[in-house]
């Protein structure tokens, strides 16, 4: 079977920000943190038998922890890997301090840094920040990427933002992405305002990327309702060596039927003994893989089909 590709690391949930639609619920308040040799251990394992070639460093705001993040870039690029990095842009203050942020970590071996952005985000970085953090990286020769969180209504947000930004936004790379209805979007956003899809078009893009939590938790995929099914984890880095969790998931089983047979066969074996097992919409694929995954009866199903 085809291992993981990708490892996405969640350092830390603590965050500048409270946002209303975060997908794992991070905030002020929060102070999960993986230490720097946790990571080292992670990497090193995930890069002796040369699977993973890419690694994306997340939070929260790993920026709260620019030492660490300095030397977690520097370490991966030394292993050969990609590497990619979020952040709000919160420190992006000044021109001189933001340039010398990004070029060290240019010199480091970062590849690119993507920043999410909308209505919620804009309440503790300005545009301002955004366009300074664009601005340098084109000077550093770094790749950025802005995200726009989008619900299903209609809003002048984004059109006013691109009209703030202007120039600066000239050779960034721009996605727009649905708002998933988990974390605390599931609690503060309204279930009509989420875009749907129809349950028949739902396809799982995440199966190349495994994720560790900032609480240690190991998941086979990057998921952002992950952390709501609690079935799918693999193991936690505090309780066990990462090495046994990592041959662990080469043997998940939930994780093969995903990647061998994908959401549809998988959704079409549930409703062979349970017609009505599922929603006509949803806000995603990875809300539909929850569905199937929190039921333990759906789970008892595709055991039965994982057996023969």
């Amino acid at each position: 079977m085809r291992l993981h590709k990708q490892i996405s690391v969640i350092l830390t949930n603590k965050c500048t920000a409270n946002c209303d639609i975060c997908c794992y619920s991070c905030s002020t308040k929060e102070n999960e943190k993986l230490s720097f040799s946790e990571i080292e251990n992670i990497l090193n394992t995930v890069t002796q038998n040369n699977s993973i070639s890419h690694l994306n460093i997340s939070g929260g705001e790993p920026f709260l922890y620019l030492d660490d993040l300095y030397k977690i870039v520097e370490m991966a690029h030394k292993k050969k890997l990609t590497i990619s990095c979020v952040t709000n842009g919160f420190w992006c203050n000044d021109h001189d301090k933001t340039y010398e942020i990004i070029h060290k970590l240019k010199q480091l071996g970062l590849d690119v840094l993507y920043t999410s952005y909308d209505m919620y985000h804009s309440k503790y970085v300005t545009a301002d920040k955004l366009k300074l953090l664009f601005d340098v990286c084109k000077e550093c020769h770094l790749d950025v990427q802005l995200n726009l969180m989008q619900l299903e209504q209609y809003s002048t947000f984004t059109s006013e933002l691109f009209h703030q930004l202007g120039y600066s936004l000239y050779g960034v790379k721009i996605y727009y992405i649905p708002i998933c209805n988990a974390g605390a979007a599931k609690d503060n956003i309204e279930p009509d305002a989420f875009h749907k899809k129809n349950v028949n078009e739902l396809q799982c893009v995440f199966t190349n990327t495994m994720n560790v939590m900032s609480n240690g938790n190991v998941y086979p995929c990057c998921s952002n309702y992950v952390r709501e099914i609690p079935f799918l984890c693999a193991g936690n880095i505090h309780e066990e060596d990462f090495e046994t969790i990592y041959n662990r998931l080469k043997m998940h089983w939930p994780f093969r039927l995903v990647m061998e047979y994908g959401l549809q066969k998988l959704a079409a074996v549930i409703r062979e003994v349970k017609p009505d097992a599922f929603r006509e919409e949803y806000t995603d694929d990875c809300e539909l893989c929850k569905e199937i995954w929190s039921n333990k009866e759906n789970i008892d199903i595709l055991y039965s089909f994982y057996k023969k």
